[in-house]
C-alpha cells in the first residue's frame, strides 16, 4: 500500500529486510526538480515500539518532566 502511494508521487521506495525478515528499513529516493536522482541529501529517522507494562519507572513514561532543565 505505502509503496504505490509513493509511487503515484514519483517516488522510487526500496525496503531493506534485516536477515531473518522481520524488520525493514524503507529508502525512498526523490528525485531532484530535473530528475536527477544523483548526489543529494539523506534523510534518517528512526521509530520504534517499546512497550512500557512491566518495567520499573520512576516516572509516568507518557508525562513530560522537566528534570536539570531539560524537557
Amino acid at each position: 500500500m505505502i509503496d504505490a502511494e509513493l509511487r503515484a508521487h514519483g517516488l522510487k521506495p526500496h525496503l531493506v529486510p534485516n536477515a531473518d525478515g522481520t524488520k525493514a528499513n524503507l529508502v525512498v529516493t526523490i528525485p531532484a526538480h530535473d530528475g536527477l536522482t544523483t548526489g543529494g541529501v539523506m534523510l534518517a529517522g528512526h521509530t520504534d515500539m517499546v512497550p512500557v507494562d512491566g518495567q520499573a519507572r520512576s516516572s509516568d513514561p507518557f508525562t513530560a518532566e522537566l528534570r536539570e532543565n531539560r524537557l
